[in-house]
């Protein structure tokens, strides 16, 4: 297994841990396993490997996730949850938001603000009642998936970018 695939496996059993409350338990198992350091501080984690890299994780229920770049567009509506994950690499952040608009207004907005933050649409790809959205800026990408709301009204929006450093 990749060491970044490992480590991505390795963050998501510490958060799984952590969410359950055996967050002492899940670091003690990490550290022996594979030698890198787990610290846990409030809603962020931080896994040290053995040669200094680090990932920190953070994630809330309410807000856009911290250190959101300015060019991640990020439609008005109540914020379901995010996560940021952080490496020496880039980062990655990915949140939900809900909106009472449908999904060819929303779908549309984040076409034309992809473009005016400076992203280059790779496809918009519109069947039945969804939409997804990816694009591109430099090395950075973004995924955003506009699909009715499973409350049965309004919209929820997920978006994964990609920032590289």
């Amino acid at each position: 297994m990749k060491k970044s695939t490992l480590g991505l496996v390795l963050v998501a059993l510490v958060l799984t841990l952590a969410v359950t409350g055996c967050a002492q338990l899940a670091q003690q198992a990490v550290q022996k396993a594979t030698g890198v350091s787990v610290d846990k501080n409030g809603s962020q984690i931080t896994v040290t490997g053995p040669n200094g890299q680090k990932a920190t994780v953070q994630g809330d229920q309410n807000k856009l996730p911290d250190g959101l770049p300015d060019t991640v567009p990020a439609y008005s509506g109540t914020v379901k949850g995010s996560t940021a994950l952080t490496t020496d690499k880039g980062s990655t952040f990915t949140f939900v938001v809900h909106t009472g608009d449908d999904v060819a207004t929303v779908a549309a907005w984040y076409k034309r603000h992809l473009v005016d933050k400076g992203w280059k649409v790779d496809a918009v790809i519109s069947g039945g009642t969804a939409s997804i959205l990816t694009a591109k800026m430099g090395g950075s990408s973004i995924q955003i998936t506009v699909t009715p709301s499973s409350s049965g009204s309004g919209t929820d929006v997920a978006t994964v970018a990609n920032i590289v450093k």
